[in-house]
């Protein structure tokens, strides 16, 4: 019963706090300056820039060719290897 309270509690708390944070979060972009914004925007602009492009596969066709590629040359060295002995 104490832990159900002090659960209600806390969780009353973090819905004050979220509806003070909104408030605050509104009145900061009230005061934001248009050059802010914008200094803002490409901020967060420089971040998409800077991650790899979305594939479309899973990358698995192009494992399956690099191990493919490594075993023909694997293949190649041991009957060059084995034609010296």
């Amino acid at each position: 019963m104490v832990e159900e309270h002090i659960q209600r509690v806390v969780v009353q708390q973090w819905m004050g706090a979220a509806t003070a944070l909104a408030g605050v979060r509104e009145q900061e972009l009230r005061r934001l300056t248009e050059s802010e914004g914008l200094r803002a925007a490409e901020e967060l602009l420089s971040l998409v820039r800077d991650f790899p492009r979305e594939q479309n596969s899973s990358g698995l066709v192009e494992q399956q060719r690099l191990f493919s590629r490594g075993s023909k040359t694997a293949t190649k060295k041991a009957l060059t290897v084995s034609k010296l002995y």
